[in-house]
């Protein structure tokens, strides 16, 4: 997740269904980084288990 947030400036939609790593921790840090502030537009975590 902070790769994606630190590295991937212009991502818009995000999908992380299924996915069983996914920690809220992560979550909030794609959240208040400063690029998905600017882009990011949709995050999916339908269905993962944490």
């Amino acid at each position: 997740m902070r790769y994606l947030a630190d590295n991937c400036p212009n991502i818009q939609n995000l999908t992380l269904s299924r996915c069983e790593q996914i920690t809220d921790d992560g979550v909030r840090y794609i959240g208040s980084s400063v690029n998905a502030q600017d882009n990011l537009r949709v995050i999916e975590l339908d269905n993962c288990p944490s």
